[in-house]
């Protein structure tokens, strides 16, 4: 039985955000999920994330945002993986 070390994990695709008001936001992925390792050694298959936010500043064009992402990846040989994310992030609106 295979057990694979810890490594990141992301998900590489279009996105779409949906904005819940003027601050709260949801948005997902669809994509390509990658566990990286050395060049050589990560992964490929398939993946997307759902994220969950709220604009904590924002002021003209930008804004400055905290969100909770969740992402997943499918991989040869029956593998799955999930990630939880915490992030800080900023938007050009």
């Amino acid at each position: 039985m295979r057990h694979p070390q810890p490594r990141p994990i992301g998900c590489l695709g279009p996105s779409l955000q949906y904005w819940i008001g003027d601050r709260a936001f949801v948005g997902g992925a669809l994509g390509v999920a990658v566990a990286t390792g050395t060049i050589v050694d990560s992964e490929w298959g398939v993946g997307g994330s759902l994220r969950a936010g709220y604009s904590v500043y924002a002021r003209g064009h930008h804004a400055l945002h905290v969100a909770v992402e969740v992402v997943h990846g499918d991989f040869l040989h029956d593998l799955a993986t999930d990630g939880v994310g915490l992030q800080l992030g900023w938007q050009l609106l």
